[in-house]
């Protein structure tokens, strides 16, 4: 129970970070080239080596991934299937929705060969049909996370602006 009360901390720290723009709570300030050094709970990673991993088809995942890379650092990782989804929404809605009803699980156009690198992953996505895309499934399945810190983010249209990312 302790532990999972350090990662909920943890969690709630990055997301401040991450979403408020709260420059600096919890992180120590660096250069580009230098790791984020996490001011952590005690017995979690102080230099955890960070992956942004997110799925984003109209650009409001990709710009929250952008923020909290520019917040903790980290290594961006685009989820991208095979096929790419199409833009008109009345299309992708009824992909989306064929997907999620078969529970189908569509190819990625890459993959990360070994996450072992890495200590805290962050996972973005967008809310279909209330829910997590099939194509971040894909992703989640075809890793082994354990011992992993793993902090999912996700966006929906309605929630999220273009502008608010941007400030």
């Amino acid at each position: 129970m302790r532990s999972c009360k350090k990662y909920l901390l943890l969690l709630g720290l990055l997301l401040m970070a991450a979403v408020g723009g709260c420059g600096g709570i919890g992180y120590e300030e660096t250069d580009e080239n230098k790791p984020v050094t996490i001011k952590g709970p005690e017995g979690l990673p102080t230099n955890p080596k960070i992956l942004i991993a997110y799925f984003s088809h109209t650009g409001n995942t990709e710009l929250a991934a952008w923020q909290i890379q520019a917040a903790v650092g980290g290594q961006l990782f685009a989820i991208q299937t095979e096929v790419p989804y199409p833009q008109d929404k009345s299309e992708c809605g009824k992909i989306a929705k064929q997907e999620l009803a078969g529970n189908e699980r569509p190819p990625l156009a890459a993959d990360l060969a070994d996450i072992s690198q890495y200590d805290t992953i962050f996972i973005g996505y967008p809310v279909w049909y209330g829910t997590t895309p099939m194509a971040v499934r894909t992703f989640l399945e075809a890793h082994d996370f354990s011992g992993k810190v793993l902090v999912p983010f996700c966006t929906s249209k309605k929630a999220v602006s273009k502008r608010a990312w941007m400030l």
